[in-house]
């Protein structure tokens, strides 16, 4: 929206109001309060909407024509002092044993080979 169309609104709230009423009511603007959001909740329920063909597949969402190279994955650098926490804190702070460390390396020394033969290796 232009500047000056806007400046048109702050000039006329009563305009704007209209418009917003208009907008919502032909469900052209996103429900805002708890009741329009209840309303559409239940007309989606009532009436779902399908899902284009052309948004079924996410990786559409990359393969735009003239698009030559393929997305680039960025891997976040591991945290190997988080990581122990997390693995800690899921076994409610009970003690791993040396067996049960040495599943859960090999286990991410697969999914990261697995991501590097998938995607190519991460720089870090």
């Amino acid at each position: 929206m232009s500047r000056k169309a806007q400046g048109q609104f702050d000039e006329d709230p009563e305009l704007a109001a209209q418009i917003d009423e208009a907008m919502a009511a032909m469900g052209w603007r996103v429900p805002v309060t708890d009741d329009e959001v209840a309303r559409a909740e239940e007309e989606l329920a009532t009436a779902p909407v399908a899902m284009p063909d052309v948004l079924a597949d996410p990786a559409r969402v990359f393969a735009w024509p003239g698009r030559e190279e393929a997305p680039r994955v960025i891997a976040f650098p591991a945290d190997a002092e988080a990581d122990t926490a997390m693995s800690r804190a899921a076994r409610e702070g009970g003690r791993l044993t040396l067996e049960v460390r040495e599943t859960m390396r090999r286990d991410r020394q697969a999914a990261q080979e697995s991501m590097d033969k998938d995607h190519g290796p991460d720089a870090r």
